[in-house]
């Protein structure tokens, strides 16, 4: 029974004790194992970085180079794209066949190099150099004086019914620097005009293009500097659709047509509703139509009925002062319209009606809907007249 409890007490002794100083490594091996682990990261970092290194020095590179580069890059982007580059920037420029070329593109082979030079020069360039070439300053200001003796000519024949204050919005308009430097562009002297900046600015180019129209005056006649304003300056009142009204803004449309009507001696206008839609909606639509001596002037929609009025008394207006909004090429100042026989008032190529019809086919009303019958307009009847 002693030998018993004995053999029980050393099994007791023996599974007691703890299992995990056997389980554990030795300290030294562990040691070197975390270590191992710890440093081989950090180790192959600098291999790669001193082999980096060592290919960037034989490549000849340097280390600042990449850090350099990226904030190049960064500021280009913050400064926006760089522009285009002049031509007369590059290695295979020549002044003088440039200058020829413009010579010829202009229609106007009889003009020296010398002379263009002359033209396209700003007087800012000799300012500051002490030497007192030649340049457009004085050109640009007879070019000026021309350009506006020759718009008012030709407006004025153009456009015989329209006011003066018409005329001039259009002259103003023709002779801005806006306009004038869209001409330059196209013909190609925004590469060759010196000016104290480049790109050159907008006044630069249209002083050097009235320079051109002095030179033109000067060596052509007065038959030349006329067709050289017809093909390049006059034709902007078609580009992009211009309206007689967004170049000449007018208050009140509707006092003016009363105005219009009663220099021609005829019935004051009357505006009336005939047509509407969607009055109770988000996007009403009204259709108003102007009358005078039982004829219609013309009719335009609008969100309002006022709105309406207004639009339908500038039609109105287009059409007295044969400036439609829906003209074509043919029939503008540029293309022609001295050539036919139709009043500048009716807005009409083919057909001899009026204008106060507002067809060009049928000499029925707008407002009727019908082209088999030629009603009268004061005959008939509206839902919405008054």
């Amino acid at each position: 029974m002693a030998a018993l409890s004995a053999s029980l007490r050393s099994l007791t002794a023996v599974t007691s004790r703890p299992l995990l100083p056997l389980l554990r490594p030795p300290p030294l091996l562990l040691h070197h194992h975390h270590h191992h682990i710890l440093h081989r990261p950090q180790q192959q970092q600098q291999q790669q970085q001193q082999q980096h290194q060592q290919q960037q020095q034989q490549r000849g590179h340097k280390r600042w180079l990449r850090a350099h580069l990226a904030l190049q890059a960064r500021m280009e982007r913050k400064a926006g794209k760089p522009p285009p580059p002049l031509r007369r920037e590059r290695d295979n420029f020549d002044l003088s066949a440039e200058l020829a070329a413009l010579a010829c593109r202009l229609g106007e082979e009889h003009l020296s190099p010398g002379q263009l030079a002359a033209a396209v020069r700003s007087p800012c360039c000799d300012r500051g150099r002490g030497r007192g070439g030649e340049n457009h300053g004085e050109l640009a200001g007879d070019g000026a004086r021309l350009t506006a003796e020759v718009l008012d000519s030709e407006l004025a024949r153009d456009f015989p019914r329209m006011p003066d204050g018409g005329r001039d919005a259009l002259r103003t308009f023709l002779m801005s620097d806006e306009t004038l430097s869209g001409v330059a562009r196209a013909l190609g002297l925004a590469h060759l005009v010196l000016a104290a900046r480049d790109p050159p600015p907008d006044s630069a180019l249209a002083r050097s293009l009235l320079a051109i129209v002095s030179l033109v005056r000067a060596s052509g006649g007065e038959e030349r500097t006329i067709a050289f304003l017809q093909s390049f300056v006059l034709p902007q009142l078609l580009c992009g659709g211009r309206d007689l009204f967004s170049l000449w803004p007018v208050g009140d449309p509707m006092s003016l047509l009363r105005e219009e009507t009663e220099r021609r001696s005829r019935a004051p206008p009357e505006p009336r509703l005939i047509r509407s839609a969607g009055a109770a909606s988000a996007l009403p639509c009204y259709l108003v139509a102007i009358y005078s001596d039982g004829r219609v002037l013309s009719e335009a929609p609008g969100e309002t009925p006022l709105v309406a009025e207004e639009e339908a008394a500038r039609s109105a207006l287009r059409r007295l002062y044969g400036f439609p909004a829906t003209r074509l090429p043919a029939q503008s100042v540029a293309s022609g319209t001295h050539s036919q026989p139709q009043s500048v008032a009716s807005g009409t190529h083919s057909q001899p009606q009026s204008v106060a019809s507002g067809t060009h086919s049928q000499p029925q009303s707008v407002v009727s809907g019908t082209h088999s019958q030629p009603q009268s307009v004061v005959s008939e009847t509206h839902s919405h007249s008054p």
